[in-house]
């Protein structure tokens, strides 16, 4: 799906600021399974996949939260993270259905 954006993973726990969605529960009412990417803006990056993904539909994407990752300030503000001086990434971290929608399919394998 994002194999033509770049993506730049981390295992370093994403601040989460604002979330889309419901309160995640597979089909099967199994656990969601979460993937979190980092492809430049958080905001276009989540709309791509809301495009492809609208939850409303039960395409596989339950909720979707947008933060950072990386970096070293504890909680930077936006406007730090753009000035590059924190070194963090925006991240989008998204809970999906892997009933409806497989991992590697979000990845774009």
């Amino acid at each position: 799906m994002l194999g033509r954006i770049a993506r730049f993973f981390s295992s370093t726990p994403v601040q989460l600021q604002n979330e889309i969605g419901i309160t995640a529960r597979t089909m099967s009412g199994g656990s969601p399974e979460i993937a979190t990417f980092a492809a430049g803006c958080f905001w276009g990056v989540e709309h791509i996949f809301l495009k492809y993904y609208p939850i409303a539909e039960k395409k596989g994407i339950l909720k979707t939260s947008v933060g950072y990752t990386g970096g070293t300030a504890t909680s930077p503000s936006y406007r730090d993270v753009c000035t590059g001086v924190t070194n963090h990434a925006e991240a989008l971290k998204i809970e999906f259905d892997p009933d409806v929608v497989k991992y590697d399919e979000l990845v774009g394998e």
